[in-house]
């Protein structure tokens, strides 16, 4: 093993009318090249529905703290879509009320930084 990767995310609460905010950074150190990778990550989320089928729409900034030498630079741009499938997995709330757990999802996400 010549490297590590170090995931470091925090969400914030979802807002009333399903907005959600993060910020992560997924910093790779390489022992060989003694160099670092550190992005971090400032995206937002909207879940919409379109007909009945939901779908959460990310957008974000990346920006490039460190880099090797002939690494990205600078800020970065990300767009994602995923598509969500609910499923009918019952659970139990607080409450002790009957309530449908878990989801399956299926999306794609889309960087773009400058080299």
């Amino acid at each position: 093993m010549t490297s590590a990767t170090r995931f470091c995310s925090r969400s914030f609460p979802t807002t009333l009318d399903a907005w959600t905010f993060a910020l992560n950074t997924e910093s790779t150190y390489d022992w060989k090249t003694e160099e670092w990778s550190v992005p971090i990550n400032l995206t937002v989320s909207k879940l919409v529905k379109i007909d009945k089928q939901p779908i959460s729409l990310t957008a974000g900034l990346r920006y490039w703290a460190a880099a090797p030498g002939n690494g990205p630079e600078g800020l970065g741009v990300r767009v994602g879509l995923t598509f969500l499938f609910p499923n009918e997995r019952m659970g139990f709330d607080n409450n002790r009320q009957k309530v449908a757990r878990g989801s399956s999802a299926i999306g794609s996400c889309c960087f773009l930084t400058r080299q």
